[in-house]
């Protein structure tokens, strides 16, 4: 709830008290206009200051008894005074305590929202630290997928990264790993999806035990992600080509050099063909053009979270 402006949120009760206000000139001019046989002889009202001043006398409820009414109709007007008077400081002092109330109950709920994001943001921030190494790490592992041997530069900045490719940059992805903070028998493909699942659990943790939902574009990113590594399924045939050949005899050789020429001769729009020994590969282009861009979103949603939060402090 947006917080109103004093002015605005007091007018109801100036309001009141601007009547109070009114109400005493007026009822002082209707005893000034009334003759004089109509107050006690020893006390009249002979100007309007006179009866200014019995009129906020009387208003008040002070009743000092210098000027008393005489006749019926005077006795009338003032006591009709004393009950107006009495309504509108009613309503001008229960207007001020309601707004002040709905005030403080306001504050009071600020504070606590903003002590739940503190509170909120503290826990995310302790697996920002956790989080953003894995995303790095996911990254180099796409990058050795998507990207030819000969082609592969590895940048100290993660950042610098140039994901600019297509389907049949992914020719070496059965090809062993040039990173060496990975096994070295090991392939960019087999990297890429112990990375991708190190990166899965950990935002699964975040998702589950925090409350991502205040920030929401790390919330919708996180989920996008989340769902997109659990849709895919060509997994466990992509790796297991891994262990399987082609051919007899002299002819035997690695499925995988297959896979690798398919891909690198692929022409044509990229998309899914009936019994073709591809479309796994075609699955994991689509998923990693998906992936990348999340990936990469994540990591600066983080980094700004983390930055907006020093800066707040």
């Amino acid at each position: 709830m947006e917080q109103k402006s004093f002015q605005d949120y007091m007018r109801k009760s100036f309001k009141y008290g601007l009547w109070y206000l009114a109400a005493i000139f007026v009822f002082a001019l209707f005893y000034w206009l009334l003759p004089q046989s109509s107050w006690d002889n020893s006390h009249i009202i002979s100007s309007y200051w006179d009866a200014l001043y019995y009129s906020i006398v009387t208003i008040t409820t002070l009743g000092f008894g210098d000027i008393t009414p005489q006749c019926c109709f005077a006795k009338v007007i003032t006591s009709v005074e004393v009950l107006i008077g009495i309504v509108l400081i009613g309503l001008f002092l229960n207007e001020i305590s309601v707004k002040q109330a709905e005030k403080v109950n306001h504050d009071s709920k600020e504070r606590q929202k903003k002590e739940y994001k503190e509170s909120a943001t503290a826990k995310i921030l302790r697996h920002i630290p956790l989080i953003l190494p894995k995303i790095n790490s996911f990254l180099l592992e796409c990058y050795e997928v998507v990207m030819p041997i000969k082609e592969r530069q590895y940048p100290e900045d993660i950042d610098k990264i140039s994901f600019n490719w297509n389907f049949t940059d992914m020719q070496d992805l059965y090809s062993p790993t040039l990173l060496l903070t990975n096994p070295l028998n090991s392939s960019a493909i087999e990297n890429y999806f112990r990375t991708e699942h190190d990166l899965y659990d950990e935002l699964k943790h975040l998702n589950d035990s925090t409350e991502v939902q205040l920030y929401p574009e790390l919330q919708n990113t996180l989920y996008s992600f989340i769902t997109e590594c659990s849709q895919f399924n060509f997994e466990p045939v992509i790796l297991s080509i891994l262990k399987q050949f082609s051919g007899e005899g002299a002819d035997r050789k690695p499925l995988s050099a297959l896979i690798k020429d398919m891909i690198a001769h692929h022409e044509g729009e990229v998309k899914f063909q009936d019994g073709n020994l591809i479309n796994p590969y075609v699955a994991l282009y689509f998923h990693l053009q998906k992936l990348i861009p999340l990936a990469q979103q994540l990591a600066r949603t983080m980094k700004h979270i983390q930055q907006s939060t020093i800066v707040n402090q």
